[in-house]
């Protein structure tokens, strides 16, 4: 058979395609509850670090075992503590270049910020995605939220201190838009959450 028939080619690269495609599907199938596993794993052990709460080891059943012992998921969308201590809510911020997805969680009376993790972030490296880093995380553990600010500004991320503000973290430098949009997500959440 003559190879450079346009036929030739073009039976060659169908052939190819619909193997290439049958191995992917049959890969995606085999995977798919892997991935929903890790997915659980890593949703777990968030809002485990989110709740400031360490199982008795690193195992996925000891992180869903802590979950669904000790969080419960309200109607509305809200993690409440058992013990009714702590509450934590999802947020999502439009980021520089996508979606950035966390979980913050704040005492009973939601006034005071426990702690804040993040679920999903596709920053860039280096710069905004140094957003799950302990050393700005760090910033929000016992951060006062502002519920008297009318200009929905409940905490604020960079910029200047106002004298008598304790409702402030430093911003990444490098990372203005990020932190900017973080900012302005949490805000919109608990202006709806806490007022």
């Amino acid at each position: 058979m003559n190879t450079r028939n346009p036929v030739y080619v073009v039976l060659f690269m169908i052939i190819l395609m619909v193997l290439i495609g049958l191995l992917l599907s049959i890969i995606n199938f085999v995977t798919k509850p892997t991935l929903a596993r890790n997915e659980e794993l890593l949703k777990n052990r968030i809002i485990s670090r989110a709740f400031v709460m360490k199982p008795s080891d690193e195992s996925a059943e000891q992180y869903r075992k802590l979950v669904t012992d000790s969080i419960r998921l309200e109607p509305n969308g809200t993690y409440l503590s058992t013990d009714r201590t702590r509450v934590g809510f999802e947020f999502i911020a439009n980021g520089f270049w996508d979606k950035i997805r966390g979980v913050i969680v704040l005492d009973s009376s939601l006034s005071t910020i426990v702690n804040i993790q993040f679920l999903e972030q596709h920053e860039t490296p280096g710069l905004g995605a140094r957003i799950e880093e302990l050393e700005f995380t760090d910033q929000f553990k016992g951060l006062k939220i502002d519920k008297a600010n009318t200009s929905r500004q409940l905490i604020q991320i960079g910029g200047t201190k106002i004298a008598g503000s304790n409702n402030r973290v430093d911003g990444i430098t490098g990372a203005t838009q990020t932190s900017l949009a973080l900012m302005i997500g949490l805000n919109n959440m608990l202006s709806e959450k806490v007022k």
